[in-house]
């Protein structure tokens, strides 16, 4: 079987860092949306009783719960940013 051409391409593995991300200053950097905080609730709202099930077995369940009608661009690159995910911490 030959192997599968793409896109994608096999590279050796990062090393695995020992220490956690550095922190990163608030700089007035924005993140770029996809979804309106109104869009992303009316996802939810049509989300079947399947789909919330996973989402709370997956440890997600308040974001079901989540009322917002403004997200912070500034305060979402922020958040991105000092958010280890090796680590799943938050740098603050």
């Amino acid at each position: 079987m030959e192997p599968r051409k793409g896109k994608h391409t096999t590279t050796e593995a990062e090393p695995i860092r020992t220490e956690l991300r550095p922190y990163y200053e608030y700089h007035h950097d924005v993140i770029s949306l996809r979804c309106s905080p109104s869009g992303f609730l009316d996802t939810v709202k049509q989300f079947t009783e399947a789909q919330v099930a996973d989402v709370k077995s997956i440890g997600f369940g308040d974001v079901l719960d989540i009322k917002v009608n403004h997200i912070s661009t500034h305060l979402g690159y922020w958040l991105v940013r000092n958010y280890d995910e090796q680590y799943n911490t938050l740098s603050i």
